[in-house]
C-alpha cells in the first residue's frame, strides 16, 4: 500500500511533493471521499481509532465498518474500491442470528409464563415478558 496513496505522508515527502501535480479522475474523488467518510464515522464511534489518527486500508475499514454495524457504508465502501464483501455479508449474517435468537428465547419465555389461546382459529398470546430477556444485550460481532 502506498502511503500517499491514503493521505499520510510526513514532512520531508510533504515537502517534495509541493511542486508535484497529479491530476485523479471522479471515480478516484469520491473513493477518497467515502473512505475518509467512513474513517470519520468510526472514529466517532472508537475514541481510540479517533485520537490515533491512524488512516487504515480501505479493505481494514470495510472491516471495521461491518463490525461495527455500518453495513450499508461497508458495502459502498467495497464496492468502490472493487474489494470482496465476503466477510461484510458473514458479519451481517452473524447479527441477524443473533436478532433472531433473542426474539425467539423471548417469545418461548412468553409462551412460558402465559398459555396461548384460541380465537377465531387463530392463536392469541397476551405478553408480559420479564425485563430480563428483553434487555440483554447482543453479543457485539
Amino acid at each position: 500500500m502506498d502511503q500517499r496513496e491514503y493521505g499520510m505522508v510526513d514532512v520531508e515527502s510533504a515537502r517534495a511533493m509541493q511542486n508535484e501535480v497529479k491530476v485523479i479522475d471522479l471515480r478516484e474523488v469520491e473513493r477518497r471521499y467515502l473512505l475518509t467518510q467512513a474513517n470519520i464515522t468510526l472514529g466517532k464511534r472508537s475514541q481510540a481509532l479517533h485520537v490515533s489518527g491512524v488512516l487504515m486500508s480501505p479493505q481494514d475499514t470495510v472491516t471495521m465498518l461491518a463490525q461495527n454495524g455500518f453495513f450499508d457504508m461497508a458495502i459502498a465502501l467495497g464496492h468502490a474500491f472493487d474489494l470482496d464483501l465476503q466477510r461484510v455479508f458473514e458479519t451481517l449474517t452473524k447479527k441477524c442470528l443473533q436478532v433472531v435468537c433473542v426474539f425467539f428465547f423471548w417469545l418461548f419465555e412468553c409462551f412460558l409464563r402465559k398459555k396461548p389461546s384460541i380465537f377465531n382459529g387463530k392463536l392469541v398470546l397476551k405478553f408480559q415478558p420479564s425485563k430480563s430477556i428483553i434487555n440483554q444485550p447482543i453479543d457485539p460481532i
